[in-house]
């Protein structure tokens, strides 16, 4: 049967300046084919490590679409699962777009939904006509209740019933999505539910109406009405201000990430590689009288870099497509491996090109044994994280597949 593992280490860089790991991978065992994904995130975009999960789900969870047969012969049916996992990217990269312009939008059902601060927008339209329109609304009140109010009591109600309105509809638009506003959305509400508590006090604890009583209720809604009006538009633009003087693929940068695929299928296989990082397959034998196994062929998908090298490519570029290689691999492998750029110097050989042969054997044979009860339980041996920690300060990641 075949074994799909994986492993992947935060590097010590990320753990002192307390960062996310950027690096995501996934491995699958479908039975007729296996699946093996890694991505890393660009270490100068600030929301890599959210393109990196985005990329490596959102590609899994479309594959495992595909039919049986397709996956099975991924060779066969290169152009049809070249072009789903084009399309995938695609919409990708339109959601990842979407939310850095309103971040507010979740990313997992994306399409055709308002952001809280779009909600926002409209409410700010709406509250002007709100307030202007208060001295011509009337409030609904049982006859006994209206016979027991006073005029200015009415007029005061129906003052305190608009701003409760105004709140009820930021507090639906927050909670209709069901997700955290960002801090300076809570705090500036919950100042403004002060604000208006305050002003409701004094307005209750005035007990004569005079004619100055009149002028200041009619300032104290004025103000009001400007007040809201202006803080909302504030809140709304201090969220967007900076979003607005990106261009779209200034945007998209801050969730780059590479990307390293391996479909494995009957006798052939896909690798899908952008930019940096490895993947490989190897076949591993027992030659004549001997124990122990050895790589009797393999392949490998290169890393490539940008115009330098230190850099490299990512989905996010405008130009991606020229960018993702598509590797055809046929024969009978039973060992295939992606990774991230940080793993590649305890795997790939000093000349690199090639893999460790002692590495891929240590784990190969672990596999083959019944001493080991999974394939990550090996990897954590081979990999101890302190080891790997103490030698790379980058994340380093892997996905792996073997069969017998």
């Amino acid at each position: 049967m075949p074994q799909v593992g994986s492993i992947s280490i935060i590097g010590t860089d990320h753990l002192e300046n307390k960062e996310n790991n950027q690096d995501s991978i996934s491995c699958d065992d479908l039975g007729h084919c296996q699946l093996i994904i890694a991505a890393d995130g660009a270490g100068s975009a600030k929301k890599s490590y959210i393109g990196s999960q985005k990329l490596v789900t959102r590609l899994n969870a479309s594959l495992k679409k595909l039919t049986k047969s397709q996956l099975k012969f991924p060779v066969q049916n290169k152009n049809t699962i070249e072009k789903k996992i084009i399309n995938t990217i695609e919409d990708l990269r339109k959601d990842l777009l979407a939310h850095a312009k309103d971040n507010s939008i979740p990313l997992k059902a994306i399409k055709e939904q308002e952001g809280i601060f779009s909600k926002i927008k409209n409410t700010i339209n709406s509250v002007p006509e709100l307030f202007r329109s208060s001295s011509k609304k009337t409030t609904i009140l049982s006859p006994e209740e209206t016979s027991s109010l006073s005029k200015r009591e009415l007029e005061k109600k129906k003052f305190f019933e608009d701003i409760q309105k105004v709140q009820a509809k930021l507090k639906n638009a927050i909670e209709e999505k069901k997700v955290q506003p960002q801090a300076i959305l809570k705090s500036k509400i919950a100042q403004k539910k002060i604000e208006l508590e305050e002003i409701k006090k004094i307005e209750e604890n005035r007990e004569e109406k005079t004619d100055e009583d009149a002028n200041s209720k009619k300032k104290i809604q004025e103000n009001i009405n400007e007040k809201v009006y202006n803080d909302l538009n504030n809140l709304s633009d201090e969220n967007n201000s900076i979003v607005n003087e990106k261009t779209d693929e200034e945007l998209l940068w801050d969730y780059a990430s590479t990307l390293v695929m391996i479909i494995a299928g009957e006798s052939e296989t896909l690798v899908f590689h952008i930019g940096d990082g490895f993947a490989g397959v190897a076949k591993l034998e027992k030659k004549d009288n001997e124990e122990k196994f050895s790589i009797s062929s393999q392949e490998i998908s290169e890393p490539v870099n940008g115009e330098y090298e230190n850099e490299t490519r990512f989905f996010v570029e405008k130009n991606w497509k020229e960018n993702l290689r598509v590797k055809e691999i046929k024969g009978d492998y039973n060992f295939f491996i992606v990774m991230t750029d940080g793993a590649d110097p305890f795997v790939i050989n000093s000349k690199r090109d090639g893999l460790v042969e002692m590495i891929v054997t240590t784990i190969y044979s672990a596999s083959m044994s019944k001493d080991y009860e999974s394939l990550d339980f090996i990897l954590s041996k081979v990999f101890p994280i302190e080891k790997v920690q103490s030698l790379q300060t980058d994340d380093a990641s892997l996905s792996i597949i073997v069969r017998p």
